[in-house]
């Protein structure tokens, strides 16, 4: 049974990308140059324990309702009932979501380059490679050069394709049969899920800007996750243009010349409902008449965006809301487009922009906002949105600690269902401490869910900082 909307930040089941405007047929076959993997054996396999596992640095009590748990790894994407991941001595991973059991493993070999994410679709598990630029703390870049495709049954290698370093963590989507690819100089390359034979190719329109490549930092085109289709988005001049491509053919079904001085967060979750599609944009602007327009209650001294409201059969602008935090995301499901962040969820009625509901957690000061902690995984899927929140309790935990072994019911795993905002279930989750070189669990850093496969929810006690995933029995 497949959901009809599974959206995540570490998985781009569809895509936005940047517009394409000249579509050439192409075809070419893939790189297959790469040594083929080793044997399972020399792999390892993931640990786990049944419920919440002390040895982890979980609290039992706490996790008492909790399927599994392990040190298996991150990130972690979810396809039926298979979670894969990127276990603790780079290898790709198959776990059965239900029992945490492993059903193959593919060891990462042949290249000194960092793996910079995974997608997955029931023909394909992409594994994308890669290096970082640029100097911590400051801005920090990633660089993808090369894509595997792996056989999600059997973890066998069908294909391998060197790119040109291009600067996106996981530069290619899942949709229709195929990857899409926005390459760095514009080009937007279509390519077979299941051979990695390129089907199609789309240059970047004439009067565009192509990017400066050196190492890969500035593409003239972004892949964003989570369109209905593949849409894209070039910087053309002053102006960007949001376009929607048939993923089989890389023809242009509509253009949209956005408004001088805007540009797409490419960086933001992108979601879709009822035939609308959702962007952040940052740049205000004067809407276009006759948009309908609302401000969020965003507080001064916050940098804010909008959010936009699109038309995804026509790429008509329907609506706009200014003053929208910069952290937010945007998740559709259930006739509705939700904005999440550390300012809470507020819910708009796909097709009008109307406010159909809101939740503001209790206060919690944090990084993302004063009312609970940055959202920063979370998962839209089959008109459900899954998410952990801060509770009263977070307010005592000691910020920036590295000894204190977190707080019993700090955080919960909340299912909202997205039409009517009715909290479907919350659980507590249990404490979790990551040893003595690893800052608190707090708000400031917080859970976050991963994934959602047919039956399970994966949750990190973490993000970013652990490869600890706690595996959460779904609830219909």
């Amino acid at each position: 049974m497949r959901p009809a909307a599974r959206v995540t930040l570490l998985l781009a089941a569809s895509v936005v990308v940047l517009l394409a405007a000249c579509s050439s047929s192409a075809s070419d076959p893939p790189s297959n140059s790469s040594p083929p993997p080793k044997s399972a054996a020399s792999c390892g396999g993931a640990s786990v324990s049944p419920g919440a596992a002390a040895s982890l640095g979980l609290d039992g009590a706490e996790g008492a309702s909790l399927a599994w748990s392990g040190r298996v790894g991150y990130p972690a994407v979810a396809e039926g009932d298979r979670l894969f991941v990127i276990g603790p001595q780079r290898c790709v991973l198959s776990l059965h979501g239900a029992t945490g059991s492993q059903a193959w493993s593919w060891p990462v070999q042949g290249s000194s380059s960092s793996v910079m994410g995974l997608a997955a679709s029931p023909r394909i598990v992409l594994v994308a490679f890669g290096d970082t630029h640029g100097h911590a703390p400051a801005m920090v870049y990633s660089a993808t050069d090369q894509l595997v495709g792996l056989d999600p049954l059997t973890g066998e290698q069908r294909w391998s394709r060197h790119l040109v370093a291009d600067g996106q963590g996981v530069p290619a989507v899942l949709v229709g049969g195929r990857v899409v690819v926005a390459e760095p100089k514009g080009t937007v390359i279509g390519l077979d899920a299941a051979t990695g034979a390129k089907r199609w190719a789309d240059l970047i329109p004439a009067g565009c800007i192509a990017a400066d490549v050196q190492g890969g930092l500035s593409p003239a085109a972004d892949v964003l996750p989570d369109a209905p289709a593949v849409t894209v988005v070039y910087q053309c001049a002053d102006t960007q243009h949001l376009a929607r491509l048939n993923p089989a053919t890389g023809a242009t079904q509509w253009t949209w010349t956005m408004p001088a001085n805007w540009s797409v967060q490419y960086q933001s979750p992108v979601g879709s409902a009822s035939g609308v599609l959702g962007v952040i944009v940052s740049g205000h602007g004067n809407p276009l008449a006759p948009l309908r327009t609302a401000s969020t209650q965003t507080p001064p001294g916050y940098e804010t965006d909008s959010l936009v409201a699109v038309d995804a059969t026509t790429g008509k602008p329907l609506w706009q809301i200014n003053d929208v935090v910069g952290s937010a995301g945007v998740y559709g499901g259930g006739g509705q487009l939700c904005l999440a962040s550390g300012f809470g969820v507020t819910c708009y009625a796909a097709g009008t922009g109307a406010v159909s509901w809101r939740e503001d957690p209790p206060a919690v000061p944090a990084g993302g906002g004063p009312a609970g902690p940055i959202f920063t995984a979370v998962v839209a899927d089959a008109g459900r949105l899954y998410l952990t929140v801060a509770t009263p309790k977070a307010k005592s935990i000691p910020r920036q600690s590295t000894t204190y072994h977190g707080s019993a019911g700090a955080f919960q795993l909340q299912v909202i269902d997205m039409a009517s905002g009715h909290q479907a279930s919350a659980t507590s989750l249990p404490a979790f401490y990551g040893g003595s070189q690893q800052v608190v669990v707090s708000p400031d850093s917080p859970p976050g869910v991963l994934a959602v496969s047919d039956n399970d929810v994966f949750v990190s006690p973490q993000v970013h900082e652990t490869n600890v995933i706690e595996a959460w029995p779904r609830r219909r």
